[in-house]
């Protein structure tokens, strides 16, 4: 089963020169997106695999166009399904990039495995991030099921209070995952995030501010899980995150939520580290 096509669009600031080279030197794709890359564009060859990367023992990959600084595109085939991978630059703003990443079709495997679309925007929030000089938050091993659990770990520049806050406070939240958020900062309170009765958080079961929140979750005709957030000061003063969503059932592992919770953390890493200049990747 495929849909027709993903777009990821991100905001990058570096200029396209340098999105570029990360994109195809192997050496930075080996920091920020997998561990077993062929790439040599000067030979025809972007082939990326390993346990960061769908299918990453048996995809294939085969380069049809670069052009530096501005475009790579490539075909890749995934689960016997052919698709075609577009990644243009375009200068934006001060020595900045806009990133478009396109591909179709698109395999959908439900929650049996971590979506296409979840794969591109971490890639794009782990690109930005490296090419901006930010540490990169710890990528999900794709060759092993989730299972029960999903779970993210990053650490963020920003003291550990000022990151809770932003977990409970409802202006905070609508800027990086909600829309018309509500909290009531106890147990047994309110958390919702807006995005109506069939998904989401319901009800916080655990706040021990600034180190501990915990709410139940909502996904219609399955079983409620728990999404639980750690943080820690690290010793340069920032906050080390552990989100960890629990309590999936065989019939609907936690696949489906992996890339999506670091997607997220990352967001919110964004967020707190660039400020004002931080725009959420947009996708769809």
């Amino acid at each position: 089963m495929t849909t027709e096509r993903l777009s990821v669009r991100a905001e990058i600031a570096a200029d396209p020169a340098d999105v570029y080279r990360a994109l195809t030197d192997p050496a930075a794709l080996r920091a920020w997106l997998t561990d077993e890359v062929d790439v040599s564009i000067s030979a025809g060859r972007w082939r990326i695999g390993g346990r960061h990367v769908p299918f990453g023992d048996s995809g294939q990959q085969q380069l049809l166009a670069a052009e530096p600084g501005r475009e790579l595109r490539f075909a890749w085939q995934l689960d016997g399904i052919d698709t075609v991978v577009e990644i243009g630059l375009t200068p934006a703003g001060e020595a900045g990039t806009q990133l478009a990443i396109g591909q179709a079709p698109v395999p959908d495997w439900g929650f049996d495995r971590a979506s296409m679309l979840d794969f591109w925007v971490l890639a794009a929030g782990n690109l930005a991030t490296f090419v901006e000089g930010r540490s990169l938050a710890r990528r999900p091993d794709l060759s092993r099921p989730a299972g029960a659990a999903a779970v993210a770990e990053l650490t963020i520049a920003a003291p550990v209070a000022d990151v809770f806050a932003s977990l409970t406070e409802p202006d905070r939240l609508n800027r990086w995952i909600a829309g018309g958020a509500k909290v009531e900062p106890r147990v047994g309170g309110r958390y919702d995030f807006g995005w109506g009765d069939e998904h989401g958080p319901i009800e916080i079961v655990e706040y021990d501010a600034p180190h501990r929140l915990a709410y139940s979750w909502h996904d219609e005709g399955w079983p409620d899980t728990v999404v639980r957030w750690r943080l820690a000061p690290t010793a340069e003063g920032g906050t080390q995150v552990q989100i960890r969503h629990e309590g999936f059932v065989a019939e609907r592992p936690a696949d489906g939520y992996q890339l999506g919770w670091l997607n997220f953390g990352l967001s919110l890493k964004g967020m707190h580290e660039l400020g004002s200049r931080w725009r959420p990747i947009q996708w769809a």
